[in-house]
């Protein structure tokens, strides 16, 4: 095997290590992202939790004052 040959596939097997470290970075940093999406949508679940808490007792007094009978006529 000549040295142009050997050059030549260093050169392909630096291409594909190059490559390989450009796709495992990108997987990092989108793993990365997911979990900070994952996060932020958990404080936005716990808010919304609270909220629809403290709106229920009301809209179940108003629900249960209404002049509405059981079949569904005023």
């Amino acid at each position: 095997m000549s040295t142009e040959e050997q050059d030549q596939i260093l050169s392909y097997l630096r291409l594909i290590r190059g490559l390989l470290v450009w796709l495992g970075g990108g997987v990092v940093l989108a793993i990365c992202g997911l979990i900070a999406i994952n996060i932020t949508d958990h404080f936005d679940q716990i808010k919304l939790r609270e909220q629809v808490n403290w709106m229920e007792p009301k809209v179940q007094q108003l629900w249960w004052r209404s002049p509405i009978s059981s079949d569904g006529k005023l």
